[in-house]
């Protein structure tokens, strides 16, 4: 695993966050190597991935994410309206609660 994503797993864990979200990130791009960024992130830290790719980026995927210590009940994806680049919002619903992640 590359150092950064090192780096980045050890702060999630040393955290010790119940989710956190992640805007900005590369699915399987030439800037990331081919790596699905979330996926690494989600073994390193034994969390739940869920992803959302907002555009085709680089050969692959780039969008929003989040990690999750339980896994979600549901998710939902939805594109943002908008002429700019385009947007989404994820949502995942917990046990107790209900996130949002957009970028």
């Amino acid at each position: 695993m590359p150092a950064l994503y090192k780096r980045v797993s050890d702060i999630i864990s040393r955290i010790d966050a119940d989710f956190v979200a992640i805007q900005e990130l590369d699915s399987a791009t030439v800037r990331s190597n081919q790596v699905v960024v979330l996926n690494e992130l989600a073994k390193q830290t034994q969390m739940h991935a869920t992803y959302r790719a907002s555009i085709n980026h680089q050969g692959g995927k780039y969008g929003i994410g989040m990690l999750t210590k339980e896994k979600p009940l549901s998710t939902e994806a939805i594109p943002l309206p908008g002429k700019e680049e385009k947007r989404s919002v994820l949502i995942l619903e917990m046990n107790k609660y209900v996130i949002y992640c957009t970028h």
